[in-house]
């Protein structure tokens, strides 16, 4: 699958969705929603999922936990694609390897001439210990012409290890393709208009409304728009208690070509355990579906960005 934009909004599942055994909690983020990270998000997850499971391969009673992630050894693309085509595919071929439960799938992010970035992965099937193919992503019309290069290649095992980071992307394969693309594109990022907190305040021990248990929902109304051509595609909210207790809305997508204004409610499920308190807003990312993207930060938090004047208020109180 083919994401035009790179998500900013890491998950509160992301770094809360562990448990000690080895095991994942069945909230455990999808492709997608890994894909959408961003690097340095990516890393921390790496880190923290290493940092929770420990050792390699952990044994409890007759059972071996696999701890430790897949490598990928083979990305390589095609050199040229011609985006005027209708059928036109970014072509790539690529092998990985697990020493336990199995690759389940990987992807790589491409960045273009002007920052954008455009995301992929393939699903792998059943897992299995060594996995090569083809796969294809689909440069669309809006895919700016020039050099695009992969920044980054992503992936996960059956047990939910996350591809360690390869040092030498370039020792892998190809990593470059040039796009040919004789019509107008779009690398102008959206801009905030203006945002509301829906949820100022919730209880952790209320679930959310027709549920007998959960926690609790919280979210917000975001108006935003974009000033090329492409159209709004996606935003991202984060919430910090601290540096490094966050929630973090989905990131929601517009898949609408050319929806130049939008109002978007992104949100999320909490965890019943969730810690207590007064979580400020310390991000918003913003996307198109030229993959043009911006991601504003709180000066509460070292930014630029002053969020009170766009959001009447900007926190949201976790209580008992």
């Amino acid at each position: 699958m083919t994401y035009p934009s790179f998500g900013r909004a890491l998950a509160a599942w992301a770094l809360c969705g562990l448990v000690s055994s080895g095991a994942v909690a069945a909230a455990a983020p999808s492709p997608a929603e890994i894909m959408a990270l961003s690097k340095s998000q990516y890393e921390q997850l790496v880190k923290e999922r290493a940092k929770i499971r420990g050792a390699a391969h952990s044994v409890q009673g007759d059972v071996q936990y696999d701890n430790a992630g897949p490598v990928v050894t083979r990305l390589d693309l095609a050199p040229l694609v011609d985006a005027n085509r209708s059928d036109a595919q970014i072509v790539y071929s690529y092998a990985a390897k697990d020493d336990l439960s199995g690759v389940r799938w990987l992807g790589f992010v491409l960045r273009g001439p002007s920052g954008q970035e455009r995301t992929t992965f393939v699903g792998l099937g059943m897992p299995r210990t060594k996995v090569s193919g083809r796969g294809a992503m689909f440069p669309g019309y809006t895919m700016q012409a020039g050099d695009w290069r992969v920044t980054e290649v992503r992936g996960e095992d059956q047990a939910h290890n996350l591809f360690q980071v390869p040092p030498d992307l370039d020792a892998l394969g190809n990593m470059n393709v040039a796009v040919k693309n004789d019509r107008a594109y779009d690398a102008k990022a959206p801009k905030l208009i203006s945002g509301q907190i829906l949820t100022p305040v919730v209880s952790l021990s209320t679930p959310p409304k027709g549920q007998a248990y959960g926690g609790p929902l919280i979210g917000a109304s975001v108006e935003l728009a974009d000033v090329g051509s492409a159209g709004v595609n996606q935003i991202g909210l984060t919430f910090c208690l601290d540096k490094w207790t966050c929630k973090s809305t989905n990131f929601l997508d517009n898949e609408l070509l050319g929806a130049k204004r939008l109002t978007l409610q992104p949100y999320v499920q909490v965890e019943e355990d969730s810690s207590l308190g007064v979580y400020e807003l310390k991000e918003i990312y913003l996307s198109d579906l030229a993959g043009n993207y911006t991601t504003l930060t709180s000066v509460l938090f070292g930014g630029s960005t002053d969020f009170s004047q766009y959001f009447p208020s900007t926190t949201i109180e976790l209580k008992p």
